[in-house]
């Protein structure tokens, strides 16, 4: 667990950066299969949010055996994982659904 002190100016970019970090550089060549292909399946049956969800779910236990190499993570847990995961996969969504498509998003 990531313990930040209240009285330091920058203990909200502690957690931010890594977050923006993650979106903007994570897997990108996984991007193509995922955006490309699973998402505007789940999407054409299910909304935005929801398909987000589950892609979540998916791409979590998809990378849950990085939890095994050590020093490759800092999340503890598969739960830990699935949760961080979700939360970037909801915002590729948006930002894919509100760019038309656009893969690099």
């Amino acid at each position: 667990m990531l313990h930040v002190s209240s009285s330091s100016p920058s203990h909200g970019l502690v957690l931010l950066v890594p977050f923006l970090t993650g979106i903007l550089h994570g897997g990108l060549y996984e991007e193509f299969g995922w955006r490309s292909y699973a998402l505007p399946r789940l999407q054409a049956r299910l909304n935005a949010l929801t398909s987000s969800l589950i892609m979540g779910a998916i791409e979590g236990l998809w990378h849950a055996p990085l939890l095994l190499m050590a020093g490759r993570r800092r999340e503890k847990n598969l739960l830990e994982l699935v949760f961080w995961m979700t939360l970037t996969i909801v915002l590729r969504t948006w930002i894919f659904n509100n760019t038309n498509g656009w893969l690099l998003s």
